[in-house]
């Protein structure tokens, strides 16, 4: 599935206004999404997904805006394979399609606010499986004490613009940020920023390469 955002309203406005960061900000969700969308069908190979079955899945995303795919592929690593598993067995049965699944999670999302939110970190974090493969966790765990909380949280921006660069860091990880009224992640009163005792990741990218990707496509947009 070819990248479909990159011609979307906030790039055209963005340009039409000279607003640069609007404009960067959506190449750069556009970037994430094709990313996002890369490990999605990954893990639908993994589950045993047939092409077509991959395909309509991907087709039920075009309809959607990109912060309703984001919120469809906010699926943490590990719920990605329970969730498509339990999926196949129903479109197996006839109970269920891939186009239902996209429309069920696009739901899901909207219900409990479920997005991309984005942790950098100088940390390389890998995935943990247990001996038998049957449980998966990939989180972040709380480290600074928040005066707020009382508690170790650990941080997440809701846009790129936002992103915590004080702090040297390689690694962005693509966490599910959940922006509902009933969630236990806590937001600052811009909005810009949420934070938890845990943040679940979905992905793993080396920010200084999404970083040139961004600038390379704003530069080829603004030169058109």
């Amino acid at each position: 599935m070819e990248s479909m955002h990159f011609s979307s309203e906030n790039i055209k406005n963005g340009l039409e206004t000279g607003k640069e960061r609007e404009v960067r900000e959506a190449i750069f969700s556009s970037l994430i999404i094709d990313q996002l969308l890369t490990t999605t069908e990954k893990s639908l190979e993994d589950a045993d997904y047939e092409d077509d079955e991959i395909e309509e899945f991907k087709e039920a995303l075009v309809g959607l805006s990109s912060e309703e795919i984001k919120g469809v592929l906010s699926l943490p690593y590990e719920l990605r394979g329970v969730v498509f598993n339990m999926y196949k067995k129903r479109i197996e049965k006839g109970d269920s399609t891939p186009s239902r699944m996209v429309k069920d999670l696009n739901t899901l999302a909207e219900e409990h606010g479920f997005t991309i939110g984005y942790h950098i970190s100088n940390i390389d974090l890998e995935p943990q499986v247990s001996t038998d493969a049957k449980k998966k966790e990939w989180n972040i765990k709380g480290y600074e004490l928040d005066d707020r909380d009382g508690v170790p949280m650990a941080y997440y921006s809701l846009d790129y613009g936002n992103v915590y660069r004080q702090k040297s860091g390689k690694y962005l990880y693509l966490v599910r940020a959940e922006t509902g009224e009933r969630t236990s992640h806590k937001r600052d009163l811009s909005n810009n920023w949420g934070r938890s005792t845990q943040l679940s990741i979905i992905e793993k990218i080396n920010i200084h390469e999404f970083d040139e990707k961004t600038e390379r496509a704003y530069k080829e947009i603004s030169e058109k």
